[in-house]
């Protein structure tokens, strides 16, 4: 366990590369010479009416994908559509970890050169005109020397060991088989759950709509399967656990492209009508109580019931979650799909059991132990992987300390995640993979079963470059760390 303390100050080969910048144009010399200096910012025409909501930015320059390559993108449309009008550096980075020469080349096709003016028409940002200005990109970051080696060292990881990480990145058919257990086992105590049966439906029901999240949060990465059409179906995993429309922008697109940033990061907005996890949230006089652990319980225990239904509402209201992500304004489907999968969460969980009890407080009774369970495991397993001082404080680097250079994303990708209990086989299995959170947001796109393998390839190269790994020998400890954020933050005068 890294023991560097709560400051994760960059040393070794990484202070020379943060420190090293390299200026450069956006566009060749040759290009330069025909244009005027304030003509254009990229690569390609566009009319001057071009909304930039509908196209991908990708380390400051701009694509348009839209009218062809989404439908023929191996790794299908949605995974593409997620990242439209939206900076997806991130998502194009980790996603491609092994292909990444042969994508930019294919990428570098669709590049466009905006001019210094164009629309943005779902931005409250826009003049009168309903206009933005588009910035140059006058200096560009250097190649990320940190993750291109532990790309190279994970890939002979996973060939040494016979994995293709292209063909066999997905599922194994161990794995496959386990996520078939685990739906078979959900149907089950959900039939029993709403026939009424308390034990071995509501309870039940609930550590296995935990545990079929397995199956949906490997969809949601795109790597349950190689076909589209298989990870799209697997993202209904998710559904006694949070909204699966919702869940992609939540947590595929935001949570992982912008971990623990407090403008970026929505699942730091979680529940904050009944707990603190920022600094940057105004102090409470409720937020006293978070202090005691019986009330961070509580909490907890309704992680689900808003993930499902109070969260999902507001996105409806308001086209966003929490102002900090948007959905896409244009798509009625989707809105659809999030009220349907409201409505289902609904009726499943809470009135089915009360009407096959024919008492609203028997029925009820049911759907709380059914919520409990799955609010507490959901919030026990995913929360505290990032929710605890030394995670907080790696992500707001760079606002604490001015002068200091730009990390990479894969360094905050580490220093803001936390393992536990890694060489553990059960724990990969009830946790969902998730105690080997640093190796899953370096590398989303491979699934959970492959992520022991290459766990101490990531640990020994985070230790030469000088990266804080942070590994918790037992999940208490893990969560006792997050307990300890919690008071601190459960003081006014704490700052």
């Amino acid at each position: 366990m890294c023991l560097k303390g709560n400051e994760p100050t960059p040393k070794g080969k990484l202070a020379n590369h943060d420190a090293a910048r390299v200026a450069e144009c956006n566009v060749s010399e040759e290009v330069l010479s025909t244009l005027k200096k304030d003509d254009f910012n990229d690569c390609n025409d566009l009319s001057t009416n071009v909304d930039v909501s509908e196209l991908w930015q990708i380390h400051g320059r701009y694509y348009d994908v839209s009218d062809s390559f989404v439908k023929v993108h191996p790794g299908g449309s949605h995974a593409i559509l997620l990242g439209k009008g939206k900076d997806c550096t991130a998502l194009f980075e980790s996603y491609h970890p092994f292909t990444i020469k042969h994508t930019q080349k294919v990428l570098s096709k669709y590049e466009v050169r905006l001019p210094r003016r164009v629309s943005r028409k779902d931005s409250n940002r826009s003049d009168g005109n309903g206009e933005v200005e588009v910035k140059p990109l006058e200096i560009a970051k250097p190649k990320d020397e940190f993750y291109e080696i532990m790309k190279k060292r994970v890939d002979k990881c996973l060939r040494d060991n016979g994995i293709d990480p292209i063909r066999d990145r997905c599922a194994t058919t161990s794995r496959l088989l386990y996520y078939t257990f685990v739906v078979s086992c959900a149907i089950f105590t959900g039939y029993l759950h709403c026939k009424g049966n308390i034990i071995t439906g509501s309870f039940l029901f609930g550590v296995f709509g935990w545990m079929i999240g397995s199956l949906g949060h490997d969809g949601g990465h795109f790597s349950v399967h190689r076909n589209p059409i298989i990870n799209k179906l697997s993202v209904n995993g998710m559904f006694l656990l949070c909204n699966p429309i919702m869940w992609q922008y939540q947590h595929t697109y935001a949570h992982h492209s912008h971990t623990n940033d407090f403008d970026k990061d929505p699942d730091l907005h979680h529940f904050t009508a009944f707990m603190r996890y920022h600094k940057e949230f105004e102090y409470r006089k409720i937020d006293s109580r978070q202090k005691n652990f019986l009330h961070v319980l509580f909490s907890y225990t309704f992680t689900t019931l808003g993930e499902n239904i109070e969260i999902p509402i507001g996105v409806l209201w308001r086209n966003s979650l929490y102002d900090v992500v948007k959905l896409d304004p244009k798509s009625v489907l989707q809105k659809l799909c999030i009220a349907l999968y409201i409505s289902l969460y609904a009726l499943i969980v809470i009135v089915a059991p009360c009407v096959a009890t024919s008492s609203l407080s028997k029925g009820m009774l049911r759907a709380v132990v059914h919520m409990m369970m799955t609010g507490l495991q959901f919030a026990f397993f995913s929360q505290i992987n990032h929710i605890n001082e030394a995670s907080i404080i790696a992500a707001d680097y760079e606002r604490r300390r001015e002068n200091s250079p730009t990390r990479p994303w894969s360094v905050t990708q580490v220093e803001t995640s936390n393992n536990f209990a890694s060489g553990s086989y059960f724990w990969l299995l009830y946790a969902n993979g998730l105690n080997l959170q640093i190796e899953h947001h370096l590398f989303p796109g491979l699934n959970h079963c492959h992520l022991p393998l290459i766990a101490p390839v990531v640990k020994a190269t985070c230790e030469e470059f000088g990266v804080c790994y942070r590994c918790y020998e037992t999940w208490s400890e893990l969560f006792g760390a997050t307990l300890q954020w919690m008071k601190k933050l459960s003081y006014e005068n704490f700052v």
